[in-house]
């Protein structure tokens, strides 16, 4: 090992020891204010710490609702998901469509034999896909490169 390289594992060391020191600090610092900020509660209150019981607000969960659509049984979420479109999505149309399956039915429509996040994929953005390519005005063929511009002589335009 080099001196330089010697070097730079002492600075590398010092820093992992100065970071660590500052950290061990900094978490102390934070429970003492925690204590503090306890302490306060419990003279506002009244009471010592250890009378006091803590209330926890506990939120009670709603059962997960599987959908069930074309043999397959999953969440909103896992629907949005495999149909490639945000759950918020899928419950709009279920307020305009009048039920989730409906919703869920109208995101699952047939794309050259794919469905919803596959289709999604292999659909090119930007481009409507029930259109024709148009002739000869460049969309459809090859662009061709010409210098010779041609004008009509009998010009709609008269100044």
């Amino acid at each position: 090992m080099t001196r330089a390289e010697h070097a730079r594992l002492i600075d590398k060391q010092e820093f992992e020891a100065e970071c660590k020191a500052a950290r061990e600090r900094a978490f102390a610092y934070v429970e003492e204010c925690r204590q503090r900020e306890r302490q306060k509660f419990c003279d506002w209150v009244g009471k010592p710490e250890a009378e006091l019981k803590l209330i926890t607000k506990t939120r009670k969960l709603k059962p997960v609702e599987h959908h069930t659509y074309d043999g397959l049984s999953l969440t909103i979420s896992q629907w949005a998901e495999r149909l490639g479109v945000s759950a918020s999505t899928l419950y709009t149309r279920k307020k305009n469509l009048g039920s989730i399956t409906a919703a869920i039915a109208f995101g699952a429509k047939d794309i050259g034999g794919q469905k919803g996040k596959e289709a999604a994929a292999n659909q090119r953005v930007g481009v409507v896909s029930n259109l024709s390519a148009s002739r000869e005005t460049g969309a459809g063929g090859t662009a061709q490169d010409t210098s010779n511009i041609t004008f009509q002589e009998n010009s709609k335009c008269q100044q």
